[in-house]
């Protein structure tokens, strides 16, 4: 059974009503994107960072939980109160202001617009799949928080936000091809293939079958029960991914 720190959810003590926003106001709380702008951690912290964020999004998987918002502006640590420093080790999720329960009856949306603690988040349409730019309106599905996973994967990574391999005039498509090839061509050198093969999966698909005489590998369309072709997903994201990811070691 999972516990709950295993969520890396916030306890909720309280509210307090505000006026606005002041994004110039200190705090002892800052988003991965903001952090990303600082040294390169270790290996090892980037290594737990990416666990810790990997079982979150399983454990809100196996409870039939769509978070919907996925981001590194939805990911944020504390500073210690002795030294000032940030808490690596210790991240939390926010952004539930669009999770919902996984329920293939809901109406279909459009890309989602999202908020962070005191910041809109940049370029959101970057971490969800391309088609959700290009398509009609689909529901939202539980590959596709996979997806936005597999986006903060990349950015810690490199430790980097993805708007910076985001070029003016690219497209979401073309953006989206070159993360993948990053992913599955440059990352191995940077924190090995374990690591950078779960990345991959996630931006791939974690249900692709065998390649077809044309070379292109095709996605899973069927069911394995009832009418949901993504039941059981969660399975395929622990073996496929969380697991790969608790395997890599310095």
């Amino acid at each position: 059974m999972a516990d709950a720190g295993d969520y890396r959810l916030l306890d909720c003590l309280g509210y307090v009503e505000t006026k606005g926003r002041n994004d110039d106001e200190e705090t002892d709380v800052d988003c991965f994107d903001t952090c990303s702008l600082s040294a390169i951690p270790s290996l090892r912290t980037r290594f737990s960072l990416a666990r810790q964020l990997a079982n979150a999004l399983y454990q809100l998987q196996c409870s039939n939980w769509l978070h919907r918002n996925l981001s590194s502006h939805q990911t944020v640590f504390f500073r210690d109160r002795d030294s000032g420093a940030l808490r690596l080790d210790a991240p939390y999720l926010i952004g539930f202001q669009y999770s919902r329960p996984d329920d293939n009856k809901r109406r279909p949306m459009k890309v989602i617009s999202s908020e962070g603690i005191s910041r809109d988040t940049d370029c959101p349409e970057l971490y969800l799949p391309a088609e959700f730019s290009t398509a009609e309106p689909r529901r939202y599905r539980r590959s596709d928080d996979v997806y936005s996973l597999g986006v903060v994967l990349l950015e810690i990574a490199y430790w980097e936000p993805v708007r910076a391999f985001h070029e003016e005039y690219s497209t979401t498509q073309e953006t989206a091809c070159k993360l993948l090839e990053m992913a599955a061509t440059q990352m191995p050198s940077e924190v090995g293939e374990l690591y950078s093969d779960a990345v991959v999966r996630c931006l791939r698909g974690l249900r692709l079958t065998a390649s077809g005489l044309d070379g292109e590998a095709r996605s899973y369309d069927g069911t394995y029960r009832g009418e949901d072709p993504e039941f059981g997903l969660e399975v395929d994201f622990l073996w496929k991914v969380l697991r790969e990811i608790e395997k890599c070691r310095v």
